[in-house]
């Protein structure tokens, strides 16, 4: 599959043709990941091939706007706003660079290997406000809210002694990140619709205990018998949502249009934003650069789900 992503996504420029084995065996990486039971269904591939198509072009530029790979150079960390903020001290990013699990295991399986090493890096950001003194107007001032930024949970994944195989690995990260949310909008569908099915039975077995008048001795309290024209409504209700979610006879053919929809769509799923920052030396956001306060630029990865992770292309010398 790794070749397949390189005959895509092996240039700079935008992709507008792709070719047919290409989609074919995307799509079917689409299948795989989320559920190979599609294949039963006729006409699956053409269902999904536009939505695919829009799915690999978004990964692709997303990932051609990067910015260029950030060098992991320790003696740089005090000249480098960036690495003076992704990094607490020079000594943790040392740490990283000589700890880092799998980036010990590359080393140890390429050490012939010359040149530098290009990855991803990802970590969060943290953003939290505390009451601080602070200088307004010439003038020590207590009580001042600050706002301090940090990044943590640093990874490094996607290693390769060439920059644009990196990439390559990156935009199919990012497919594969569309297809972890289908999987997810799959499983929140079945549990839906397993919750749907059961209320649907509660409330047909009380509909027909009230009918036969067979609710109990017992009138009072959690035993009092419900009032039917509700219980008629209530059913009503579950039963038009159930047309939504689709029932057992059907539901292969809902999930492969649930699919289809988020990966069609796949600019409302999964982006990057591009933001500048300005950092003191404490880590606190400034408005405007100073000669103690430095800007620097992130890349900031949302998705629909809430998640977000700060990712920027590295050069690490070796």
């Amino acid at each position: 599959m790794l070749r397949l992503f390189q005959s895509l996504f092996g240039h700079e420029e935008e992709t507008v043709c792709f070719p047919d084995r290409f989609i074919r065996e995307s799509i079917e990486r689409a299948v795989d990941g989320t559920d190979p039971a599609f294949r039963g269904l006729n006409g699956y591939r053409r269902t999904l091939r536009p939505a695919v198509l829009k799915g690999i072009t978004h990964a692709a530029q997303i990932v051609d706007g990067f910015t260029p790979p950030l060098l992991l150079e320790p003696q740089h960390w005090d000249s480098d706003p960036h690495l003076h903020a992704f990094f607490v001290s020079r000594k943790r990013m040392q740490q990283l660079l000589e700890n880092h699990p799998a980036l010990v295991a590359y080393r140890r399986e390429h050490r012939f290997a010359s040149g530098p090493l290009y990855a991803l890096m990802r970590m969060e950001m943290d953003q939290s406000v505390h009451m601080g003194v602070d200088r307004i107007k010439g003038v020590l001032t207590r009580g001042v809210a600050q706002t301090f930024v940090s990044f943590k949970g640093h990874q490094l994944v996607d290693f390769s002694r060439d920059p644009g195989e990196v990439r390559r690995l990156v935009k199919q990260r990012a497919f594969d990140h569309l297809l972890r949310l289908a999987l997810h909008r799959l499983a929140m569908a079945a549990g839906l619709r397993e919750e749907l099915e059961q209320r649907s039975i509660l409330l047909k077995a009380k509909m027909n205990l009230l009918k036969k008048g067979q609710w109990g001795l017992d009138l009072s309290g959690s035993d009092t018998p419900p009032n039917q024209d509700e219980l008629a409504e209530q059913l009503s209700e579950i039963e038009t949502l159930m047309e939504g979610v689709g029932d057992q006879t059907d539901y292969l053919e809902n999930n492969l249009g649930i699919v289809a929809d988020l990966i069609g769509e796949p600019e409302d799923e999964l982006w990057v934003e591009r933001r500048s920052m300005v950092l003191d030396k404490d880590g606190i956001l400034r408005r405007e650069p100073t000669e103690e306060a430095h800007e620097f630029t992130i890349q900031q990865a949302f998705n629909s789900e809430g998640w977000s992770m700060v990712v920027t292309l590295v050069e690490i010398p070796l």
